[in-house]
């Protein structure tokens, strides 16, 4: 079978396709047929170096975080897939979707909505489900609450503000381009702001609560534009690790870490095989373009709404 792989931490140049074997599933594995799998910045971040996790460095390691695909071996003591389901994983640091079969704990890996191709369910997982956590944990949507989410149209902020709508609230959003205006419509939002027309520290309006997705909007600028009691929470921090967030009178800065768990993973899944979600996948490329997919991806210059696939 072929993997996307690296020897070392690097840009796209480290990146090679090795012929490795198809691997053999452990106590509580599966092995799956990659049918798709969905780029992140994350997965930019672990093969540049920049991310980095406790424990040893082992090579090589293979790049994806999130695939969709059919299983095709079971390990002992999984009892909720059989051979031939179509599933939806997250595989976490460890990565290795980029590739034609994968290993993944049964724990993390989900049946895919029928409704939905394997294209459209792999930006679900790792995407749908932080943004869940993040909603959930920081922003506390609800009928009456008025919301700003700086990067609507992004592969967060598309689900963000969707389950925002879900619970009630009055939700704005920040995007630029006629496609992801017309699809951000299409979801409900109350107020788009094109940031290329406007610079929304010029608004009057005042927020309860403001997401930022982007790194672009900060807390000494952003307070402004929250109401009393308001709060900024922001998932690209202009600050060190560990570095607790600021606060202004009662406005406060909250510095988002968000690991999506099983209860996100399932919900998420649940919401969109329901339909009451929807997925947006931006652009795909066939599998074998994946380093093209990834310098045009790294490149900050694809102006698309949703998420970057590869597909086989």
């Amino acid at each position: 079978m072929r993997a996307l792989q690296y020897n070392k931490f690097g840009g796209t140049e480290v990146l090679q396709w090795n012929e490795i074997d198809i691997p053999t599933p452990s106590l509580g594995q599966i092995v799956v047929q990659v049918r798709a799998a969905s780029l992140n910045p994350t997965d930019t971040k672990i093969r540049s170096g920049e991310l980095r996790f406790p424990g040893p460095e082992n090579f090589p390691k293979t790049m994806g975080m999130d695939f969709s695909g059919i299983v095709i071996k079971i390990g002992e003591g999984v009892f909720n897939f059989k051979q031939g389901d179509n599933v939806m994983g997250y595989l976490g640091a460890s990565g290795g979707a980029f590739a034609d079969f994968v290993i993944a704990d049964a724990k993390n890996t989900f049946q895919m909505p029928e409704n939905l191709s394997f294209e459209e369910a792999t930006t679900l997982p790792m995407n749908a489900a932080t943004a869940l956590k993040v909603t959930t944990n920081y922003l506390k949507p609800k009928a009456g609450k008025n919301m700003l989410v700086n990067g609507a149209s992004g592969g967060i902020g598309i689900f963000v503000v969707q389950y925002c709508k879900l619970a009630g609230a009055t939700v704005s959003g920040t995007a630029s381009g006629e496609e992801s205006i017309e699809i951000l419509k299409n979801l409900g939002l109350d107020e788009i702001i094109d940031y290329k027309k406007e610079n929304i520290l010029d608004s009057d309006k005042k927020w309860d609560a403001i997401l930022d997705t982007s790194g672009k909007l900060d807390f000494e600028d952003a307070k402004k534009l929250l109401a009393e009691n308001g709060e900024f929470s922001t998932m690209v921090p202009n600050v060190a690790p560990g570095t607790p967030g600021r606060t202004d009178g009662n406005k406060k800065e909250n510095i988002v870490f968000a690991i999506p768990e099983a209860a996100e993973f399932q919900s998420s899944q649940k919401l969109a095989s329901e339909g009451k979600i929807k997925t947006f996948v931006g652009k795909t490329y066939p599998m074998i373009e994946a380093v093209e997919a990834l310098k045009a991806f790294e490149s900050g210059k694809l102006n698309i709404t949703g998420k970057v696939v590869l597909a086989q």
